[in-house]
């Protein structure tokens, strides 16, 4: 089957311009094939992962002299656990990436490469879930100063009412008075 591949394969006119461009490129010249690019890719995105995972702890362990209130420290736990599980898979993509080197059958290579792709699918859900629960909270944290100033607005302004009502009620009174 995989001769038979081969054979289309050279058959297509496509192919020999593909094998030209590819054969005249910067990886031809330094010598790299698909299977060494994924290799240093997968390499990179491992450490990429755990430099993540170390900025993440070292994040979470400030956040312990920032937090307040219990609620904002369950929010950093959760926030610290999300990004852990995120580097984690991060660093895990990069082992199958760099896994692919190694593997000579086309069957476990093709199967390789639907998990990465699940993996990274995962990835990206996974982080437009963790931007959206960060984003939800800045928009349900209020903001103190402008809720002080509001009520110190609102004590002043119910002070200058009062105080015009009761200038109202003792002219109205000096003036039943007179009559």
């Amino acid at each position: 089957m995989v001769e038979a591949v081969a054979e289309v394969m050279t058959l297509v006119p496509f192919n020999c311009r593909l094998c030209d461009i590819v054969s005249h490129s910067a990886l031809a010249v330094l010598g790299l094939n698909g299977n060494v690019i994924l290799l240093l890719m997968g390499i990179s995105c491992f450490c990429v992962g755990v430099l993540l995972m170390f900025h993440h702890r070292r994040e979470w362990e400030a956040s312990f002299e920032r937090a307040v209130d219990a609620r904002t420290r369950k929010f950093e736990d959760r926030k610290f656990r999300r990004r852990a599980v995120l580097a984690t898979m991060i660093s895990s993509a990069g082992c199958v990436m760099a896994s692919t080197y190694w593997l000579v059958d086309p069957r476990r290579w093709a199967t390789m490469m639907g998990v990465l792709i699940l993996m990274l699918l995962g990835i990206i859900l996974l982080a437009f879930l963790d931007l959206f629960s960060v984003g939800l909270r800045e928009i349900t944290k209020g903001n103190e100063t402008a809720h002080q100033e509001m009520v110190q607005k609102y004590l002043e302004l119910r002070e200058k009412k009062q105080r015009e009502q009761a200038a109202m009620e003792s002219s109205t009174d000096e003036s039943n008075e007179e009559k």
